[in-house]
């Protein structure tokens, strides 16, 4: 089985990642994760990493309309928590069924929603809700997409909103290489404008935008296929760290190292949480594709800032088996990390899926929990998504069973909530992110799930 599902590996051994991020479990019980996961959307295999970019150009407008006033600022407030409001769909009505709502991220009033397109059509959007107190619901305020993009970039594969800026990865750019892009766009007022394209600073990108992160001036970007130059390892994958300056430029400061030596095809790079001056880097990637075996994965923390970064955690599961995917979802609230391991078996159930909490005390990082589904059942996935809501509460998505399981910490014991956040239909548990209470998770369109509500059940 390929660890994450979704790769398939090209005749040379090299290691292939799909368009839509990798894993994604068959919702009509066509192929599973085991059976060798999705081909490419035009069925054929994904070419390598090839051609250079420069490190970064400049940005120019690229919204694809005028910005929504949604009632005008006066109207965007906080949405409501604990007001009963189990679940909300957002953006439903102007989805196609080509969109499905596959990438999320949720800042306060506003949320996002990244669509990547189609295979040999659509070069990928994303549309900007906000809440609005004036209709007590979440208002398209804009779409975007980049000055550059064309068809196959993949545009809206990974998404991160940080108060009024958003990074969105474009990780198959130029016209589905493996090459790869991030774009920075800003909101004044209620307007978002593109304020950067940035483009690897290294020959082969290597999909680089299949993660980002932004916390401030700070933008962390994933390339999972991506070789970092100080090292002989091919397709071992990299993260670089852009800061924003006067004028709103962003310039390239450095390539978070691992002191662990790189493997081929870890995936370093695959799931990234950048919070303050704390980056966390999941790799759950295996350096022995096609021979039926693999590795657990690995996770990293890094501290710094500007031009350096230095590893402060190795993060590895107690009972980690091979293409368990620890890593593929990494999330962090102050002290605690959690790593999802989605593909780990849990008893004779394949594919279950496992999340690990790590905590940090003394400058340290244990793993201090291992938290499965009570329902756990094969090929659910849990762990393929993870949220840290504080330092004693999380939330995992499972994504072949399509739920949420939020989890709360108290005397020592972490205990899961009794019921579990879901929808009749959609693929809640693809994505996930959590903010003031709330969580958002892909769905035609989008979920918003209100945290505090206990009865929390499926919504049509």
């Amino acid at each position: 089985m390929p660890p994450d599902g979704g790769m398939m590996m090209p005749p040379d051994g090299g290691m292939m990642m799909p368009p839509d991020g990798g894993m994604m479990p068959p919702p009509d019980g066509g192929m599973t994760l085991r059976d060798g996961g999705m081909m490419p959307r035009d069925g054929g295999m994904m070419p390598r990493p090839e051609g250079g970019m420069g490190m970064m150009d400049a940005g120019g407008g690229s919204d694809m309309g005028p910005a929504i006033d949604a009632g005008g600022t006066a109207c965007v407030g906080p949405p409501p928590v604990g007001a009963g409001l189990a679940e909300d769909r957002i953006g439903a009505t102007t989805w196609s069924a080509q969109f499905s709502g596959n990438f999320t991220s949720l800042s306060g009033t506003t949320a996002v929603i990244g669509n990547e397109g189609t295979w040999g059509g659509s070069p990928g959007y994303a549309r900007i809700f906000v809440w609005s107190t004036c209709s007590s619901s979440w208002e398209l305020q804009q779409m975007v997409t980049g000055s550059t993009t064309t068809e196959d970039d993949v545009f809206g594969a990974a998404v991160s909103l940080d108060g009024d800026a958003v990074a969105i990865g474009a990780p198959m750019r130029p016209a589905g290489m493996d090459t790869g892009a991030a774009y920075v766009f800003r909101r004044s007022g209620t307007t978002w404008s593109q304020e950067a394209l940035i483009a690897p600073p290294t020959a082969a990108g290597g999909r680089f935008g299949r993660a980002v992160s932004i916390s401030g001036t700070t933008l962390a970007v994933g390339a999972p296929l991506g070789k970092d130059p100080t090292s002989a390892v091919t397709y071992s994958g990299i993260v670089t760290i852009h800061t924003r300056g006067p004028g709103g430029m962003w310039s390239f400061r450095t390539r978070p190292i691992p002191t662990t030596p790189f493997e081929r095809d870890d995936a370093f790079g695959y799931a990234l949480d950048l919070q303050g001056d704390t980056l966390v880097v999941g790799a759950p990637g295996s350096h022995v594709w096609g021979a039926g075996t693999g590795v657990p994965g690995k996770a990293w923390v890094f501290t710094g800032s500007g031009d350096t970064w230095t590893e402060t955690g190795y993060l590895t599961a107690s009972d980690g088996a091979n293409d368990d995917w620890f890593g593929k979802s990494v999330a962090r609230s102050g002290d605690l990390v959690i790593v999802g391991a989605p593909n780990h078996d849990v008893g004779a159930s394949s594919d279950a899926g496992a999340a690990y909490v790590f905590t940090r005390a003394g400058g340290v990082w244990s793993q201090t929990a291992m938290l499965t589904a009570s329902d756990a059942s094969a090929d659910a996935y849990f762990g393929f998504t993870v949220a840290a809501v504080s330092a004693t509460r999380v939330v995992v998505g499972a994504a072949g069973a399509a739920r949420l399981y939020a989890f709360t910490l108290s005397g020592g014991t972490w205990t899961q909530d009794s019921a579990v956040y879901e929808t009749c239909s959609g693929n809640v548990g693809y994505t996930l992110d959590v903010s003031g209470g709330l969580a958002i998770s892909a769905r035609p369109g989008g979920a918003i799930f209100d945290l505090s509500d206990p009865d929390a059940a499926c919504v049509p």
